[in-house]
């Protein structure tokens, strides 16, 4: 079917057209990809995807998100060639990176969790290791106590010991999941007292008092930079509110640009300074202790 005769359709069957040429190129795509490097190129990325859900101690579900993301990328690419909107190309740019974006975003959320409480488990396991010699049986005692998600940590550790796996490498994998330096650091005052036999409650109490100088810290630094950090959430989010706005208001309001080299090269001048001064700000915002 040409491109006139499908816009002289009425515009659910132009729709349903297009969802169906849609499905139909995501099956050839598959069909070619089993035996290409782009199925090589996929099962990277879905893995790429099932890292961090394995990190998180969840079901790995890296094809499931694939598919529905090439769904929703074929969807909105078909309705922007269809209805000739640049909002539903603009989506489907916005879905490629989505899911690696919001998978970072919750492991970040979920370190924060475990961050927030490590104070209290290092009193905690100080005063179980007081009670017993062991620090498996001592970790043990605590896992009911403790909140969400560290438990769910904390259970993982416990389940590896039962399987054989010594102390030292259960609390490394710990630590490789969580990728937090306060964590590294208090696991590490674990295993070398151990090792060294000092006085390992003594050594869990100075911890938990440093890491909770250390958070405290963290929140005077993160209240200076507040207001800096807000003015780059607000320049990060105007300019693409400001285009979607004008594009539903008066549909074809970028058409003279867009339809012209020009145009299309004033347009990537435009995003590209705008994503190069979000880079700027945010190294200029990224302070550290």
């Amino acid at each position: 079917m040409s491109t006139l005769a499908m816009h002289t359709l009425p515009l659910p069957e132009r729709a349903l057209l297009l969802l169906l040429l849609g499905a139909a190129a995501a099956l050839g795509c598959y069909a070619i990809c089993r035996s290409t490097r782009l199925a090589r190129a996929i099962s990277r990325y879905v893995e790429s995807l099932d890292a961090p859900l394995r990190r998180m101690l969840l079901p790995p579900r890296g094809r499931f998100i694939l598919s529905v993301q090439s769904t929703c990328v074929l969807l909105f690419l078909g309705c922007a060639g269809g209805l000739r909107s640049s909002l539903c190309l603009a989506v489907a740019l916005l879905i490629v990176p989505a899911p690696r974006l919001l998978l970072l975003y919750k492991r970040k959320k979920r370190r924060e969790q475990i961050e927030a409480k490590l104070d209290t488990f290092a009193l905690a396991l100080a005063n179980a290791t007081r009670a017993t010699p062991s620090v498996g049986r001592a970790l043990q005692m605590l896992q009911t106590s403790l909140a969400p998600p560290l438990d769910a940590e904390l259970a993982q550790v416990l389940r590896e010991l039962r399987v054989g796996s010594s102390l030292e490498q259960a609390l490394l994998n710990f630590s490789w999941r969580v990728e937090s330096p306060s964590l590294d650091a208090l696991l590490s005052s674990v295993l070398i007292a151990r090792k060294v036999g000092g006085d390992l409650p003594s050594v869990l109490e100075t911890t938990a008092a440093t890491l909770r100088e250390i958070m405290r810290l963290e929140g005077v630094l993160r209240s200076k930079t507040a207001q800096a950090r807000t003015q780059l959430w607000v320049m990060a989010c105007i300019p693409p509110v400001l285009v979607i706005a004008f594009e539903l208001i008066k549909p074809g309001y970028y058409e003279p640009m867009t339809s012209q080299m020009l145009g299309i090269v004033a347009l990537g001048v435009a995003a590209l300074a705008w994503l190069v001064s979000i880079l700027m700000a945010r190294k200029i915002l990224a302070v550290e202790l």
